[in-house]
């Protein structure tokens, strides 16, 4: 039986006493304990306000960052919307950790599960980018932050972009320059009028041995202001007298800006032309006549100019009538012109061999044959 808010029960085996049965009542005392184990005592604290600041502005696009505010509690969702300038609709975004709309909704400050963005974990985000907007439209830009303490909400107002998104490419994917020619004018172009100014960063890539010193004029940044959609630059090949057929460069785009992605072409080569023809291989010997007495001639070879690849020239030597094999020696058989030089490395001597016989002058004709991966002639 319940008396006063208190539970009495009678004794199994009451005792007997002048007083009749004696009772043992049971007092109860209920404590309501604060919200999601808060303590008794101690309401659960609001968040402090979100600070709202802009990040990128695009035509279409606002990015919003917001500072994290001061919480005696997580964090546990974001409400993110915006109202447009004269219109009263607005639209919203609800942010929150896989598990926050239970617990949000458990402790009654959400009247509903509605998250429509989640994120995994217990860390939220503190940027948004809301697209789909008008261009050179005011927006007001609330951020509400909920905790199981409550919620704080702050706004600002931001005006989307009214520069277009342009895009940016060269003109032609191929060029050439020759060297001894003008320079060759390569065109970089915008989509449309940019209605701002709009640098593009250039890089280069030397290709087919060639290095930076095969071409000039090629610009860190082109740099477009309103109203322009075309420029253009100068390539020189640059005149040498090295044989180096195959060169190129590769033209690209470094870090483009915000609201101004690559189009197509994106890359553009350009072909660096060698003016020079392939070189001439000619072979020497010093001396030309020798003693039979193991005289020796040293045979070398040099280009008529250099190439931008490795020569190499197999000699050999062959009697002439009455001359036999015998009555020489050949040390090697391979000279090398290394690329960029003309004369040739290496040791090849042709030595006489005495056998103490009387005979008349002998003749060794000595030739060679010629590789170069770029061309060559001779000897």
């Amino acid at each position: 039986m319940f008396r006063k808010g208190g539970y009495c029960q009678r004794s199994v085996a009451p005792a007997r006493t002048r007083l009749g049965r004696a009772r043992i009542c049971l007092l109860t005392l209920a404590l309501l304990a604060g919200s999601a184990g808060q303590a008794l005592g101690q309401p659960p604290g609001k968040p402090g306000t979100p600070q709202l600041t802009a990040g990128g502005r695009g035509t279409t696009t606002l990015t919003i960052h917001w500072t994290a505010p001061e919480s005696t509690h997580p964090i546990l969702r974001y409400n993110i919307g915006y109202t447009e300038t004269g219109s009263g609709t607005r639209k919203t975004v609800r942010l929150c950790t896989t598990d926050a709309n239970d617990r949000l909704a458990d402790t009654g400050v959400l009247t509903a599960r509605n998250c429509n963005q989640t994120v995994s974990g217990s860390e939220l985000p503190t940027s948004w980018t809301i697209e789909d907007l008008a261009s050179g439209v005011g927006y007001t830009i609330f951020v509400r932050a909920f905790s199981i303490g409550g919620r704080s909400e702050n706004s600002a107002t931001f005006v989307t972009s009214t520069a277009p998104n342009v895009t940016v490419q060269f003109g032609q994917d191929t060029y050439t320059a020759t060297e001894g020619e003008p320079p060759t004018s390569v065109t970089v172009t915008l989509s449309v009028d940019p209605k701002r100014t709009v640098v593009v960063p250039l890089t280069t890539t030397p290709l087919g041995g060639a290095t930076t010193a095969d071409y000039s004029g090629v610009p860190a940044t082109v740099t477009f202001q309103a109203g322009e959609t075309s420029q253009s630059f100068g390539i020189t090949a640059t005149q040498d007298s090295v044989d180096d057929d195959g060169e190129s460069l590769q033209l690209g785009f470094g870090t483009l800006p915000t609201g101004v992605p690559a189009g197509a072409p994106a890359m553009s080569t350009v072909g660096l032309e060698d003016d020079e023809g392939p070189p001439t291989v000619t072979l020497h010997l010093d001396p030309a006549s020798i003693s039979e007495d193991r005289g020796v001639s040293t045979v070398t070879a040099t280009l008529s100019h250099a190439s931008n690849a490795p020569t190499t020239i197999t000699v050999s030597a062959t009697p002439v009538a009455p001359a036999v094999a015998g009555d020489f020696t050949l040390s090697a058989t391979t000279l090398t012109i290394p690329a960029g030089t003309t004369t040739s490395t290496g040791s090849v001597t042709l030595t006489a061999v005495d056998n103490a016989l009387a005979a008349p002058d002998k003749t060794i004709t000595v030739a060679g044959t010629a590789t170069n991966s770029q061309g060559v002639t001779g000897p």
